[in-house]
Order: structure tokens, then C-alpha cells, then sequence
């Protein structure tokens, strides 16, 4: 578990997200859709565990990967956010192949999107209209934490 601590906060950098190809989800509800197939592992406090949709989270997980119960003040040195939920899932960066997204009937083609936020606004709104994105190297990490959330 002391390797999988380092892993995760290691990945608040983009050198590291990029060197272990993979980036944080934090919070229940970043961390409920996430595919099973893509979490590498994961961690929550004992405080995090106190409703049913925060247990079923968890079984989720534990059924497909490593999750670790860790003190909360362990947690808050590893987080990205300022009032931490309690969970934390490390997942494996996928992307999307050229075919995939030219496949679609809309196509946004992003250059020099430098906020993390405006990205993450972007994105969301690119998928809800079932877009194709393409991001240009000049813009903002796609799994920068304020563009995850």
C-alpha cells in the first residue's frame, strides 16, 4: 500500500500522470461512473463508508481492484481537493483512436485551451452532444484534477 500512496500523490503532476499513464478521480460522484475495467486501485477513509451508495461504490471496486482503507488525515495529504469526500480511484488514462472519433457526426478541435476548468467545461458539453474532441498538444492536460472534475 506505501507504493500506491506514492503513485497517487505523485499524480498531482503532469510528469508523473504522464510517466505512469494514469490520473485521479476524487469524490463519489467522479468515482461511480468510472469503468471497472480502468481502475487500477483505490483508497477511502472509514468516514466515507456511512451510506449505502458509498458501500456500494466500494464492493464495485474491491470486486475489480485493490482498495485501501486509510486514515483520514493520510487521505487529506493525498488529495487534490480542499474538503476531501473520503474516496479516490486511480485510473488507467484511456484515449480515444482517430477512427473512434471521426467516426462522429461532430467534431470540436481544440488549440491552446490553456484553463483547466474552460477545458473541463468543453468536454463535458462535447460529450453531452455526443461530439468527437480533438485536443491539440498546446492545451491544457486533459487529466489535470480541475479538468477530471
Amino acid at each position: 500500500m506505501v507504493r500506491e500512496l506514492k503513485v497517487a500523490k505523485k499524480l498531482k503532476l503532469k510528469k508523473y500522470r504522464d510517466e505512469f499513464k494514469l490520473f485521479v478521480a476524487e469524490g463519489l460522484r467522479l468515482c461511480e461512473p468510472a469503468a471497472e475495467s480502468e481502475i487500477e486501485f483505490g483508497f477511502y477513509t472509514a468516514d466515507f463508508l456511512k451510506d449505502e451508495r458509498a458501500k456500494n461504490l466500494i464492493d464495485k471496486v474491491k470486486s475489480v481492484a485493490q482498495v485501501y482503507e486509510i486514515p483520514t488525515a493520510t487521505f487529506e495529504k493525498i488529495s487534490d481537493t480542499k474538503t476531501p469526500q473520503g474516496v479516490m480511484l486511480i485510473l488507467r488514462q484511456k484515449f480515444s483512436t482517430l477512427e473512434e472519433v471521426l467516426a462522429q457526426k461532430l467534431i470540436v478541435v481544440l488549440d491552446a485551451v490553456h484553463d483547466a476548468g474552460n477545458l473541463g467545461t468543453i468536454l463535458r458539453t462535447a460529450e453531452a452532444f455526443s461530439c468527437g474532441v480533438i485536443i491539440l498538444e498546446d492545451s491544457a492536460d486533459i487529466f489535470n484534477p480541475k479538468v477530471v472534475r
